[in-house]
């Protein structure tokens, strides 16, 4: 169970291909991983900055066998409250969508329409591409909802193919293959969510032989244009 705290979309891609590439020790695309994050940059000396650093240590370590050696040791570092990783993988997943949002926002879609109307479309609150991604998607413990969870623009900056598994009883679509798009190069994996009112969590292929994950929070955050599900503990 991924963990919710209004992170737990951008927590449930990364954390799925992380594990996808340790447990296949699959350590040059763990540094291609490195390379992708390594475009992230925050105010110099910053609490962000130093953060980062950290974070960009860890997977230089990982993609050279000196760290998460398994699933277990990548689990512990997320779990490690002394240890900033997981929060600043979730901040570096919102950096670079909302830098690609701006930057290609006159990019047409498949639909035909620009990037921008595709995003701010459904928006009455914000009227540019900076004020959305400064309001929904910089904004640590913000709900990821909006056109670009179908459009895969996370999975895709990351190297990623993505499914989500759709349980809302409301919804037509069932499973949303996101159409993926090679944005820093080559695909380095794959990753399936389970969306179910409230809540991000991963899915598995069967026959994967670990520990199930440990449980990384308590609140739960909304689906894809769903309305919000009461908080379980």
């Amino acid at each position: 169970r991924i963990g919710g705290d209004g992170n737990c979309y951008y927590r449930a891609v990364v954390f799925g291909l992380l594990e996808q590439l340790v447990l296949q020790d699959e350590r040059e695309k763990l540094g291609h991983l490195y390379g992708i994050f390594a475009t992230v940059s925050y105010e110099a000396g910053s609490a962000e900055d130093y953060a980062h650093s950290e974070l960009l240590e860890v997977l230089d370590a990982a993609s050279t066998s000196r760290s998460w050696l398994d699933a277990d040791q990548l689990q512990k570092s997320f779990l490690d409250k002394s240890n900033p990783i997981d929060e600043a993988l979730v901040r570096a997943c919102r950096s670079l969508l909302s830098t690609y949002l701006i930057r290609n926002e006159a990019q047409v879609t498949g639909n035909g329409l620009p990037l921008k109307e595709c995003i701010l479309s459904v928006c009455d609150d914000v009227s540019t591409m900076e004020d959305y991604c400064e309001k929904y998607i910089r904004r640590m413990g913000e709900d990821a909802e909006g056109a670009f969870l179908e459009m895969g623009l996370l999975p895709s900056l990351l190297g990623a193919q993505c499914v989500i598994h759709n349980l809302d009883i409301y919804s037509a679509q069932k499973e949303i293959e996101c159409p993926y798009t090679n944005i820093f190069g080559e695909c380095i994996g794959s990753v399936n969510i389970l969306l179910r009112p409230g809540h991000y969590d991963l899915l598995y292929p069967m026959g994967m032989t670990f520990s199930p994950p440990i449980p990384m929070g308590m609140t739960f955050s909304p689906p894809i244009r769903a309305p919000r599900a009461p908080s379980s503990g």
